[in-house]
C-alpha cells in the first residue's frame, strides 16, 4: 500500500511539473479575461505565480520525502526549498525565450516567496508530527 502511495505522488508531482512548466512558458492571452489587476494590493500576475508554485515543496515531499530524508537527513528541507528555487529561476528565465512572454524579477519573487511558504508548511506539519507523537505515542 506505501508503494502505491509513493508512485502515485510521483506521478502527481511530474504532471504537475508539467503543467507548471507549459503555464510558466508558452503564451497565455489573457485579453478576453476580464479580472481585476490588484487584489488584496498585491498585483495578480503575483498572486498567479505564488498560487502555482506554492504547492511545488509540498508535493516534491510528499514524492521523495523518504528517499531524500534517508540520503541527505536534515538537509531534506533545503534541498527541496533549493531544487524549488532553481525550478523559479528557470522557468522564469525560459520565459525570456518566448517572444510574448518577459522577464520579471518580481514574479521570481513571488515564486520564490511561495517555495520558502511551502518548505515552511512541510517543516511545521513535520516537528508537529513528532511532537505529537513524542507525546502521545511514548513507550
Amino acid at each position: 500500500m506505501v508503494k502505491i502511495h509513493s508512485t502515485l505522488y510521483k506521478v502527481l508531482f511530474f504532471s504537475y511539473l508539467a503543467i507548471l512548466l507549459c503555464l510558466m512558458i508558452l503564451t497565455i492571452n489573457t485579453d478576453d479575461i476580464e479580472m481585476p489587476k490588484q487584489m488584496f494590493g498585491i498585483e495578480v500576475d503575483k498572486l498567479v505565480h505564488f498560487s502555482l508554485f506554492f504547492p511545488y515543496s509540498i508535493m516534491a515531499w510528499l514524492a521523495f520525502n523518504k528517499s531524500i530524508t534517508k540520503r541527505f537527513h536534515n538537509w531534506s528541507f533545503l534541498i527541496i526549498a533549493v531544487s524549488g528555487f532553481l525550478l523559479a529561476v528557470f522557468t522564469e528565465f525560459a520565459q525570456s525565450f518566448n517572444p510574448n512572454r518577459n522577464y520579471d524579477p518580481y514574479d521570481m519573487l513571488a515564486n520564490f516567496i511561495a517555495i520558502l511558504a511551502g518548505s515552511l508548511v512541510i517543516i511545521i506539519i513535520t516537528v508537529l508530527n513528532k511532537y505529537f507523537r513524542n507525546v502521545f505515542f511514548r513507550k
